[in-house]
């Protein structure tokens, strides 16, 4: 497919990510280009889309009205006549289930395929139409929940990264020791204060700085 500046969408597998197309993201093939491919490269919304080559296995519905079009990395599965809950059988292409019969059947090594022959062999669940709208109902009721923990959980950790460089901060003022200095002045003036302290550090490293020289030489002599 030609590249273009202008044009219609043209997708690729890395626009399709689970529950996701991303056609903001996509690059545009000409007018013309998008005329000329058949039904099956052009999808409509309703369908589903599915990457097969690269990191296979990737399904989400198209849920935009605006034209687009799709390369060979990308197949799509008609829903256009089925009485199936169009969002079960999204959370089924992306489910644990299919994902290990994708895996199972991935042809190549550094570059995975999936023949969509062998995807149309997986087995399909196939639940009352009541059921399906059940488990739909319930999937998005606990992924909501699980978006907002993971929204706490994030929060949770910014609180504590800024808590950690406080802390930090107060230690280095000396915030958190002012009490204990307070009641232990002797433990900090005179001979114990930091000057003091510090003085007698830079004795003792002069003092070993001349030491391994005598201990050199009577080597030496011996």
């Amino acid at each position: 497919m030609p590249k273009s500046d202008s044009g219609i969408k043209l997708l690729t597998a890395k626009d399709i990510q689970h529950f996701q197309v991303k056609i903001d993201d996509a690059g545009l093939t000409t007018y013309d280009a998008f005329k000329s491919l058949s039904d099956k490269d052009r999808p409509i919304k309703g369908d589903l889309l599915i990457t097969k080559d690269g990191s296979i296995g990737r399904a989400a519905l198209v849920r935009t009205e605006e034209k687009f079009c799709i390369n060979q990395s990308v197949a799509v599965c008609w829903l256009r006549s089925t009485k199936m809950n169009k969002d079960y059988l999204e959370y089924l292409a992306n489910s644990e289930f299919t994902q290990k019969f994708v895996k199972d059947k991935a042809q190549g090594m550094a570059i995975q395929h999936l023949s969509i022959i062998d995807y149309a062999k997986c087995p399909l669940p196939v639940p009352p139409k009541e059921e399906q709208n059940e488990i739909v109902r319930r999937v998005e009721e606990l992924f909501a929940f699980a978006d907002t923990i993971e929204q706490k959980a994030a929060a949770a950790l910014d609180r504590v990264d800024n808590l950690t460089q406080s802390i930090l901060a107060k230690a280095f003022r000396g915030e958190l020791t002012a009490d204990w200095r307070a009641a232990n002045p002797d433990l900090i003036s005179g001979e114990n204060s930091a000057e003091a302290l510090l003085a007698k550090i830079q004795t003792e490293r002069e003092a070993l700085k001349k030491q391994p020289k005598k201990q050199a030489a009577a080597r030496k002599k011996a």
